[in-house]
């Protein structure tokens, strides 16, 4: 069926409920892409010119995005400084291609910012011939294998005296 691209002014709206069936269907519900905090900051931060992206292949939604154009041509994902993540509800990173034919204007950009490398659509951080990546921050994380309880006790003492102080 393609992109549809309608005016968010002040907030989610009538798409809470297919955002938040997404989000859960891509990421398992990631508190970054629940409907209720992506709301919030559109309600607050927002400026009233964000357009969500909504792609459908048959009935079946498997693309949402919230942009706003920066300047002729160039579109960029909705990103207030308070979030350190943007959720692109993309099933594929694919979907974008066909996105800047659907977009008003020559659009000749679009840049997805502040991407999770374990909450983005797949092949999106994957350098191609239509994308730069740009890496904007690391961030860790540590794989449990047993309880958090055996993972603290094999940590070394001084670490354990400083968390506590």
């Amino acid at each position: 069926m393609g992109w549809q691209i309608t005016p968010l002014p002040g907030g989610l709206g009538e798409w809470k409920v297919p955002w938040d069936g997404l989000s859960q269907r891509l990421y398992g519900g990631h508190p970054f892409g629940d409907a209720r905090f992506v709301d919030a900051l559109l309600r607050c931060f927002g400026k009233g010119s964000e357009q969500l992206c909504i792609h459908r292949s048959g009935e079946k939604i498997d693309g949402l995005l919230i942009l706003h154009r920066r300047r002729a041509g160039l579109w960029s994902q909705f990103v207030p400084d308070q979030a350190q993540a943007a959720p692109a509800l993309l099933e594929n990173a694919g979907l974008l291609k066909s996105l800047f034919a659907a977009l008003p204007g020559h659009t000749w950009c679009i840049e997805l910012l502040c991407q999770d490398p374990l909450f983005s659509p797949p092949g999106l951080l994957q350098e191609g011939a239509t994308s730069l990546l740009l890496p904007h921050a690391l961030t860790m994380n540590i794989e449990l294998q047993g309880s958090f309880e055996g993972y603290w006790e094999n940590r070394s003492k001084n670490l354990v005296k400083n968390m506590r102080r």
